[in-house]
């Protein structure tokens, strides 16, 4: 656990490999996503929710909506860590994950990530209970204290 998260963030280290960067050097932007999108995987598998059963159940997180702020790039063989921490979208169908990469030597940000999920459960005929949150994700929610 990172000092200055809040308790139910999650963390998942990476190292950026050689085939990830671009002709300068650096990242490629949709390398991003692709961290982010196994660091919320890993997260789930933590949860109990692994990404893998759950296609297996007919149900999948699907995500909605993402807002992403580059502020720095990584470089091949960098090591970085991502941030996840679950929060609220104010919906009984949605919820956000918020999450951050960070340079693992100093801890510099590079970027963050509000990326907005429901889950769909294609057992359900019923378009009303189709859309929801799981349990064990709803556990997980934190709530802004505004």
């Amino acid at each position: 656990m990172q000092r200055g998260y809040p308790e139910m963030t999650f963390k998942c280290d990476f190292e950026v490999r050689d085939t990830e960067v671009d002709m300068d050097g650096i990242v490629s932007n949709y390398v991003y996503f692709i961290y982010l999108q196994h660091a919320r995987h890993k997260y789930l598998d933590a949860l109990g929710c692994s990404f893998h059963t759950q296609i297996q159940n007919n149900q999948s997180p699907v995500l909605l909506a993402t807002q992403t702020n580059f502020l720095q790039s990584l470089k091949s063989q960098d090591q970085f860590y991502v941030t996840c921490t679950l929060t609220s979208a104010n919906s009984r169908i949605k919820f956000n994950c918020y999450q951050e990469i960070h340079h693992a030597k100093d801890d510099k940000l590079i970027l963050t990530s509000t990326n907005t999920i429901t889950w769909i459960n294609n057992n359900e005929s019923d378009p009303r209970k189709r859309f929801y949150i799981p349990e064990k994700i709803k556990n997980q929610i934190t709530f802004d204290s505004k």
